[in-house]
């Protein structure tokens, strides 16, 4: 008795039923989504931005930067970072932790930029 159950669900679970706008229902679902992935990708994109600018800030507050240049003073003059030459570039009132996390930031805004072209590029 129950092996003609289970063959009577079977018979009727084996195979979707078919509607007469399914075709229309798929391809209204696929648009959709094909259109709010632009969106999701520009938020997650800015919310990444701004997570990035606060680690970045956490960084420079934390004094992690100033840690590391007296840790490379005693390195080899390749291991040293010297914030000194640029910080005359970019004026008096930046002090070389603020310039370079001026410069990370600058660098991380120039990739965010090249990944957003190379996507935009892509979905041409």
């Amino acid at each position: 008795m129950a092996e003609l159950f289970e063959a009577r669900l079977d018979k009727m679970f084996a195979e979707p039923p078919a509607f007469e706008d399914a075709g229309v229902f798929a391809g209204d679902v696929q648009s959709k989504l094909n259109r709010n992935w632009a969106t999701r990708r520009l938020v997650i994109g800015a919310l990444g931005g701004i997570g990035g600018l606060i680690g970045v800030g956490q960084i420079v507050s934390s004094g992690v930067v100033g840690h590391m240049k007296s840790l490379a003073q005693g390195a080899p003059s390749l291991a040293s970072f010297d914030l000194s030459h640029w910080h005359g570039r970019l004026g008096a009132g930046l002090s070389p932790a603020t310039s370079g996390a001026m410069w990370l930031g600058l660098a991380a805004i120039g990739i965010a930029l090249a990944l957003a072209l190379s996507r935009l590029i892509e979905d041409l």
